[in-house]
């Protein structure tokens, strides 16, 4: 339809991308265990805390033409389509 130009995609590595967003943070969580240390003193705590389990899905789109192992870069705004393709490689 051509209303959209097709995105760039960048490649991130967990480890770089945590380093680097660690080293914006305040000195009490730059050791990436500050969540961990929140847990330890909620089960250190004596008074129980009501919890629940929960699900979050966000922003669910159905394509009724997603094809498995389709293409997933390809000149179009959305692809994995078996119009585009299957990988060669």
């Amino acid at each position: 339809m051509g209303f959209c130009d097709t995105p760039e995609i960048k490649t991130l590595y967990t480890e770089e991308y945590k380093a680097e967003l660690l080293a914006t943070k305040p000195d009490k969580i730059k050791n990436d265990d500050y969540v961990n240390n929140l847990y330890k003193q909620i089960y250190a705590d004596p008074n129980p805390r009501k919890s629940l389990t929960m699900l979050h899905l966000s922003d669910i789109h159905l394509d009724i033409e997603y094809k498995v192992g389709s293409l997933g870069i390809c000149d179009s705004y959305i692809c994995c389509r078996e119009e585009f393709g299957m990988p060669t490689e």
